[in-house]
């Protein structure tokens, strides 16, 4: 088993993040940790977009109405140490596609 390494995990959410404001910031929360979410605002696109990202072996997360206050339903997404950037970058593709993000 991989040991934890937290450099690369820094690492990988700056990369992240430089993604974030490559593609708009628009939507995305403000977050340094490894937790990341875009708010979609919307239940059935925000589970249509989850949906989507699982198709293309991303494990997102839809967070819906009551966890949230209605108009904010959000896509988490954890990021780990055994991510890759291309990973990231895929991911982006697929947000893209589904959001106009």
């Amino acid at each position: 088993m991989e040991e934890f390494n937290k450099e690369s995990l820094h690492e990988l959410i700056r990369y992240f993040r430089s993604l974030i404001a490559k593609h708009g910031a628009e939507g995305w929360k403000d977050s340094s940790s490894a937790i990341q979410a875009i708010v979609y605002g919307d239940s059935e696109q925000c589970r249509a977009a989850a949906s989507q990202l699982q198709q293309n072996g991303y494990q997102v997360n839809p967070i819906l109405y009551p966890t949230v206050p209605k108009g904010s339903e959000r896509l988490r997404i954890c990021l780990h140490t055994f991510n890759t950037k291309e990973q990231a970058d895929g991911l982006f593709e697929v947000i893209t596609a589904t959001k106009g993000a």
